[in-house]
């Protein structure tokens, strides 16, 4: 549900057409994420469409939470470049990441040498203000209202990036209210969220609502295996999805980093059942139930 490609400002292991290959040759799938522009365009192909979904991420350099943003990314879904309509198939629609007030108030304007990117090329943004999802008075902006309605109508997934606690609630709350069916929290204990467990329980317990626990969170913010099998049992299996976030190039191929996390989850006491459910079983219902 979250592997990100290349070229992009930060070094990445896989173009689409190389991931592609990859998990072809293993039997698996992906949902194919970049920070600035839509995947959709990249993955409609005959070569990468049997494994490769596709996204957008809503920052400032795809528009930002705009429903233009969405409808670029919704017009990159032809199979064939003679087709007039839309192919039938669902895509992930994640609120900002790199561009999100709260991201830029944690991290910083500007990436470093640690991701690879030489000083020059480093600017996330061009100023620090960043987006938010609320107002000055704390409300979803009009523009946020408008997004969530087209993903409801168009029956799309919706991730909440990389927002702070209070605008995952108030977005996922309202979601749910105009007719999303389809949300992920995205890597929910990335330090920026400030999301508890009983915060994790609260969310997944609204219809339609998963917790998606990453990989490439464990490995670099010191979130231990351990926590996230304590929210696994809170939440339950039934309402959480795992994911690699991978194609950094600081991590493993995705196979390989993919048999890492499950081992370590299994080392913690779950069964196959459990990760079965959570790493292709929701994800395979968020993505194609009721298309397929």
């Amino acid at each position: 549900m979250h592997v990100h490609i290349g070229p992009e400002i930060v070094p990445r292991r896989y173009t689409a057409d190389r991931l592609a290959k990859e998990l072809r040759e293993h039997q698996m799938g992906a949902v194919v994420k970049h920070h600035f522009i839509p995947t959709t365009y990249l993955v409609s192909g005959a070569a990468t469409s049997d494994v490769l979904t596709g996204s957008v991420t809503l920052n400032s350099f795809c528009g930002g939470i705009h429903p233009d943003a969405l409808r670029n990314a919704i017009s990159g879904m032809r199979n064939d470049t003679m087709q007039p309509h839309p192919s039938r198939y669902r895509f992930m629609v994640w609120m900002p990441t790199l561009s999100a007030k709260t991201h830029l108030t944690y991290y910083g304007r500007d990436l470093d040498e640690a991701w690879g990117v030489p000083v020059q090329y480093a600017k996330q943004q061009s100023e620090a203000r960043g987006i938010s999802v609320l107002d000055a008075d704390g409300r979803l902006t009009a523009d946020v209202e408008t997004v969530l309605k087209e993903i409801a109508a168009s029956d799309l997934v919706l991730g909440t990036g990389h927002l702070g606690r209070g605008e995952i609630f108030a977005l996922v709350q309202r979601a749910v209210e105009v007719g999303v069916r389809r949300i992920v929290v995205t890597h929910a204990f990335f330090p920026p969220h400030g999301l508890s467990i009983d915060d994790q329980v609260a969310l997944a317990n609204l219809p339609g609502v998963y917790i998606e626990h990453s990989w490439f969170v464990a490995q670099v913010d010191g979130v231990s295996i351990k926590q996230y099998v304590e929210a696994i049992k809170a939440v339950g299996p039934e309402k959480t999805i795992i994911s690699s976030d991978g194609g950094q190039v600081v991590c493993d191929p995705l196979p390989q980093a993919w048999c890492r996390f499950i081992t370590a989850l299994q080392d913690e006491g779950l069964s196959l059942t459990d990760i079965a459910c959570m790493g292709s079983e929701n994800p395979r219902r968020l993505l194609i139930g009721d298309i397929l």
